[in-house]
């Protein structure tokens, strides 16, 4: 069932917190931002892929403080390891790349995919290892030390689109195939050393989406932090695929589809979750970016964008919230902060924004504090049939505009209807020269005046010499009504004597150009004469 956000002019407690992000930074770029990465540690720098460089950007600042530019083509993926010391990056040549963020050197370069690398990802549970796939239709497991791959997994018939790491050696792909295949190599990862390189094709379960997948997304609380206290274990094993205009929610223990969401108008380009694992993302073409209740998946709060959405990105503090557009505009929005740590404390996220059972925050919301219980409007009261009369429109709520049928004249019925003859006649009628040069005008750009003007009466042809008689010597119509009157005299040459009515019009079109003639000639003599004292005068001067 397709979902739409709230009612506008509803000021909601959930609106004032996305509302907060209010200091906005616009950055222009040549290219589409494909992926947006955040630091695991603080202070939260992040990476921003275009082109052929990465620009990582100070989150203080909103500024860039470094830039990794040793690439020979479009990088597509990035991702920072968890101790924020290296970046990987791979992109349309075919190379995955690790670089030390402190001299930004090539630490390490892996050879081995055929085609444009689409994703790249450290391990976070070996440091040593990174994880990769590509258009090539594989999946690599590369070892940094040894400079090797370890493992290569072959089992999806088109171009992967994203990895995710479930836990230690147990990885879940998502492919334009429309599959989504876990792989689990625990058993068989100890015997890849050195030199020897195991090749998987066989996953340990498949979910079919149905659809080329764009984007996947687990749900996974932060695993980077092995002390951190996990009280989301349930989402541990679910996960989010979007293909179309919609995405899916799936339990992987159970291989089931929890969630059909379908709220965007075009083509989802990317997901996300916040650092709480309440909130989830989702960009699209449309322009929209959408924020959902990961317990129902209504729809919490929708933000508009002037372009069409290619990434998305929110901090682990929840302090930004990065938007790469398709125009390359790259829009930065970070939370007001006004300085006072309890005023800040009370407004954070955490305390109203329903935390799970465990969590830290146990308050209720802050709707529930200080949002007075509303009266229930009974149905058949005056109330109840005008309620929502006063209710504005805010931005990121669609507007459907109904446009009225336009009542066209009938000689514009004629015109659709290539009736020419008919036209002419019925706008003769009207007696206003401008629409009746405007059809005129028209029946030129269509090569139809020889059809208008042909076959007619002598009663027919009347109402036309007439309005010509009238504005031939007019400056506004004289280039076209001269060239009309010459195709008129060819065409009814043959019947000129035969009616006096028609011979004294073209007699009338004849004085009157004639007069004409002779208006001008005065006016450039007398222009002559002018010209002439104007000379004389001068002289004497």
């Amino acid at each position: 069932m397709r979902q739409y956000s709230r009612l506008p002019g509803r000021q909601t407690v959930e609106s004032k917190y996305w509302k907060s992000f209010s200091n906005q930074v616009l950055v222009s770029y040549t290219k589409p931002c494909p992926i947006i990465s955040f630091t695991k540690k603080e202070p939260f720098d992040y990476a921003i892929p275009n082109g052929t460089r990465i620009d990582i950007y100070d989150v203080n600042t909103n500024t860039v403080k470094k830039k990794l530019s040793r690439f020979s083509e479009v990088v597509h993926a990035c991702d920072f390891r968890k101790d924020s010391k290296l970046v990987v990056a791979g992109g349309a040549d075919k190379l995955v790349q690790v670089f030390t963020l402190q001299n930004r050197s090539i630490l390490r370069t892996f050879k081995g995919h055929t085609a444009t690398v689409t994703t790249t990802k450290f391990s976070n549970y070996d440091i040593t290892k990174i994880i990769s796939g590509s258009e090539d239709k594989t999946i690599k497991i590369l070892d940094i030390p040894t400079e090797k791959t370890i493992i290569s997994i072959k089992g999806h018939k088109d171009f992967i689109k994203g990895i995710e790491e479930i836990d230690d050696n147990i990885y879940l792909s998502a492919s334009y195939d429309g599959t989504i295949k876990l792989w689990d190599i625990r058993t068989d990862v100890s015997e890849a050393s050195g030199s020897t390189s195991l090749t998987f094709s066989q996953p340990s379960s498949e979910i079919i989406h149905g659809e080329p997948i764009e984007v996947l997304q687990s749900f996974k609380n932060n695993p980077i932090d092995n002390n951190s206290n996990s009280n989301n274990n349930n989402n541990n094993t679910m996960f989010a695929t979007a293909a179309g205009d919609h995405f899916k929610v799936w339990d992987l223990l159970k291989g089931e589809e929890l969630f059909h969401v379908s709220n965007h108008q075009k083509l989802i380009t990317s997901l996300g979750i916040d650092e709480t694992g309440t909130r989830f993302f989702s960009g699209s073409i449309d322009q929209h970016v959408k924020i959902y209740d990961v317990e129902n998946y209504k729809v919490l709060h929708s933000i508009k964008y002037p372009a069409p959405i290619m990434s998305i990105g929110v901090s682990p503090g929840s302090t930004h919230v990065v938007v790469g557009m398709s125009d390359g505009t790259l829009s930065i929005k970070n939370r007001k902060n006004n300085g006072n740590d309890e005023q800040d404390l009370f407004n954070s996220k955490n305390y109203y924004m329903n935390p799970l059972p465990g969590s830290v925050f146990q308050l209720p919301s802050l709707q529930e504090f200080f949002t007075p219980k509303k009266k229930t409007i009974r149905a058949g009261t005056y109330k109840f049939f005008t309620r929502g009369k006063n209710v504005k429109v805010s931005d990121y709520d669609y507007k459907v505009e109904v446009s009225k049928k336009v009542k066209l004249n009938i000689y514009e019925k004629f015109l659709k209807k290539y009736q020419y003859r008919d036209a002419l006649d019925s706008v003769l009628e009207t007696n206003n020269p401008i629409i009746i040069m405007s059809l005129i005008d028209e029946l030129y750009q269509r090569n139809a005046v020889q059809i208008a003007i042909s076959k007619r009466s002598s009663n027919e042809l009347i109402p036309l010499l007439n309005f010509i008689v009238t504005y031939i010597t007019h400056p506004r119509y004289t280039s076209t009504l001269i060239p009309l009157s010459h195709l008129i005299l060819d065409t009814y040459s043959v019947i000129l004597g035969q009616s006096n009515e028609i011979d004294l019009l073209f007699f009338k079109i004849q004085q009157k150009l004639h007069q004409e003639i002779k208006l001008q000639k005065n006016m450039f003599s007398l222009l002559g004469y002018l010209e002439m004292l104007d000379i004389a005068t001068n002289t004497d001067v």
